[in-house]
């Protein structure tokens, strides 16, 4: 059996497993579901978490993997305690490694390539896990000014590993790897899994939602852009259309969503954009499955979760296309978007609004799509979990 030792930030869709000892997750599927399947794997005998957090809190995890799962929280206030904190976990990991002799070092997000500096002095495997990145936008700069500007995220790709992973789209971490990646790690491209039986599970809100509406499920954060879709129907507005929007997230960047506000109101839409903060997994399905069309308009990337749920679900999608889609998927499986220019997405809107057609062909290109393409979580978390306990 294989002991293995997890570096990990506190993600924001986790904080309800690790603090109110709840077994699910309100987001990071793509962490959850890999990260609970670990937890019941009989090949694994116990999982010690290094977990980093800007905020203090207490651990409270679901008594039936108190067990196996031990945790090390390290707690930070800015980035100068934050770099004083990763020497402290450095110093502890290599403690624990050789105390209780464990085979794997499986590092995620930033963090995660402090798993590589482990690695170098304790020679056990490290696995890395790259969520998404924007180092594609520093690709043509030096290597010592990109290290010098975002030290950690230099490091996670830079560092030997026995495997990187990147997931969906990778942000262009394959041409970020191409550039600074160690010629010693073997990268592996793994697309999230879907849940396939979402149709089955899901379940209504509290609140009623109106028989017509679009949705954009997403936290509330300045990349994620969700100003482009109040901006492009404010233009629909003044032209005499009005749709209802549901933002379903949450509350991650409480300046951004001042601006929001702001903005429904300076559009005159406040009767008509709701935001409902977090939403179970089973509800958000719903709202999703219930939309005329959902939105995915973020900066650098909009392969997402979100993006995979949507057309496993057959709920058309317009997507933004960073150069990052076209490769992976075919374009007649959503509503493809060259511009981030609020014009262009009000007559994204308006087409797919009032042209039934057309979004019943997306949905039926999806479904065909997602039934021949992409595994659903269990599949996909085996291959995820095999690569880390076959890593010795």
């Amino acid at each position: 059996m294989k002991k293995v030792l997890m570096i990990s930030p506190l993600w924001t869709g986790m904080k309800d497993f690790f603090l109110k000892a709840k077994d699910g997750s309100s987001g990071m599927p793509a962490f959850y579901n890999i990260f609970s399947r670990m937890l019941r794997d009989r090949r694994i005998d116990s999982i010690y978490l290094i977990l980093f957090s800007g905020q203090k809190f207490f651990v409270n995890i679901p008594q039936k993997y108190k067990y196996k799962l031990i945790i090390f929280p390290f707690f930070y206030r800015n980035k100068i305690e934050l770099i004083f904190k990763i020497m402290i976990s450095i110093v502890k990991s290599l403690y624990l490694i050789k105390r209780n002799k464990i085979n794997i070092c499986y590092g995620h997000g930033d963090v995660g390539a402090i798993a590589g500096v482990i690695s170098l002095f304790s020679k056990i495997p490290n696995i890395r896990r790259i969520y998404g990145t924007f180092l594609y936008n520093e690709i043509s700069k030096i290597k010592l000014l990109i290290f010098l500007r975002h030290p950690l995220e230099y490091l996670l790709f830079s560092l030997p590993a026995k495997h990187i992973i990147i997931t969906n789209d990778g942000s262009k971490g394959d041409e970020v790897f191409k550039y600074i990646g160690n010629k010693k790690s073997e990268l592996h491209f793994l697309l999230n899994g879907v849940d396939k039986n979402m149709d089955k599970r899901m379940t209504p809100p509290s609140f009623t939602l109106p028989n017509k509406y679009i949705s954009y499920i997403s936290r509330i954060d300045l990349w994620k852009r969700q100003h482009l879709v109040i901006e492009a129907l404010g233009i629909l507005k003044k032209e005499g259309l009005i749709i209802p929007l549901y933002i379903v997230g949450p509350f991650s960047n409480l300046s951004y969503y001042n601006f929001l506000k702001k903005l429904l109101k300076e559009n005159g839409l406040e009767e008509y954009i709701y935001f409902t903060d977090v939403l179970t997994h089973e509800v958000t399905w719903f709202v999703l499955k219930k939309s005329y069309f959902t939105l995915s308009l973020y900066e650098g990337f909009n392969l997402s979760n979100v993006f995979l749920e949507s057309i496993t679900l057959g709920t058309p999608i317009i997507s933004l296309d960073n150069n990052t889609l076209v490769k992976n998927f075919p374009r007649n499986i959503f509503y493809h978007l060259k511009s981030d220019k609020p014009v262009v997405i009000a007559n994204a809107i308006k087409e797919l609004w009032l042209n039934q057609k057309k979004r019943d062909q997306i949905s039926l290109n999806a479904k065909k799509f997602t039934t021949d393409r992409l595994l659903d979580w269990e599949k996909r978390s085996n291959i995820e979990i095999d690569l880390v306990l076959n890593s010795n």
